[in-house]
């Protein structure tokens, strides 16, 4: 991931490396039945990075106090000026804090559900096949809702709805914190 924003000789072409974990076996991502539904991340920053969680705020105060509870899981993503993220929803409040770089949101509200395309789509997962990904079908898993249009690109993949979306841009700076409701 540093090396791919620092080393001039990175070659451009090379896969975009974002450090993420999840639960191994997720439940669809996007439930259609039951948004409430619960739904955990693997809470790799309590677990896997312990170490840097010990230097961390343990709580954000307006957060639990809005929420009337304590965080069901805490994540840590770390990428880097190439890491994107497709469009998506999740089915739980998300409180993003920014610690170091910016990171730039591109955020519609959940009445623009069928402004964005969304098919019922084969879950899949990326697989090292030697020095190359490869998008591995999950051919026994559930089909997932996934917006197919994205607001950067608006001609490509259109619904009749999407021209009425009016997307909003959000930059976090370090130290930013950007509240998500559900969906």
């Amino acid at each position: 991931v540093i090396s791919q924003e620092t080393d001039p000789t990175f070659p451009s072409e090379a896969e975009v490396r974002y450090a993420q974990t999840r639960q191994s076996n997720p439940p669809p991502l996007y439930p259609l039945r039951n948004p409430s539904s619960h739904f955990i991340e693997n809470d790799n920053f309590r677990n896997e990075y312990v170490t840097l969680f010990n230097d961390a705020q343990k709580d954000i105060p307006f957060a639990r106090i809005a929420l009337e509870k304590a965080p069901d899981a805490i994540n840590l993503w770390v990428g880097n000026s190439h890491s994107v993220t497709c469009l998506h929803r999740d089915p739980m409040e998300n409180i993003y804090v920014q610690v170091l770089g910016r990171k730039h949101f591109v955020l519609l509200p959940a009445l623009c559900q069928p402004c964005v395309n969304e098919k019922m789509l084969a879950q899949a997962a990326y697989r090292r096949r030697g020095s190359t990904l490869e998008l591995e079908l999950d051919e026994n898993g559930e089909h997932v809702p996934l917006a197919t249009w994205d607001p950067e690109n608006p001609h490509e993949r259109a619904s009749q709805l999407s021209a009425l979306a009016r997307p909003v841009h959000v930059t976090l700076d370090p130290g930013d914190m950007l509240y998500l409701p559900a969906m």
